[in-house]
């Protein structure tokens, strides 16, 4: 009897520690702000994140910073949570121009681009846990 009640004992703190654990959601959200490098004065480019339309991409002559304020407010700012994102930039036709993956959580960053007729991507970010994105697509 004295041994059930110890091995009992054992399994409910067991169970204890366990509902204490906690999975660690990167809930965070991190500024992303999108931009292209292309001059293309006769068409604006149209950013699409998971497939949605979210905006056009502004073009810049100048490389946004994330120290750049007033580059910043000029440029396609979005509020996203750590997560994979399938990025592209479409001109008015509807075609590719350029395209892209995006990893973004609090630990870390990665991204990856399609090279050549789908043009590129580059993406750096400062500030703790990522507080700061910045993508130039171009092609």
């Amino acid at each position: 009897m004295k041994n059930n009640a110890i091995t009992f004992l054992a399994l409910l703190a067991t169970v204890f520690l366990f509902a204490q654990c906690q999975k660690e959601d990167d809930e965070q959200n991190h500024s992303v702000y999108f931009w292209t490098s292309k001059a293309t004065p006769e068409e604006q480019l149209s950013l699409f994140v998971d497939g949605a339309a979210v905006g056009g991409l502004p073009y810049f002559s100048t490389e946004l910073t994330c120290s750049n304020d007033s580059l910043k407010q000029q440029a396609l700012q979005l509020n996203l949570k750590s997560g994979k994102y399938h990025l592209e930039a479409k001109d008015s036709q509807g075609a590719v121009r350029s395209s892209g993956t995006i990893k973004i959580s609090e630990n870390g960053m990665g991204s990856s681009g399609d090279l050549g007729d789908k043009g590129g991507m580059a993406v750096s970010s400062v500030g703790s846990e990522n507080s700061c994105v910045i993508v130039n697509l171009f092609y």
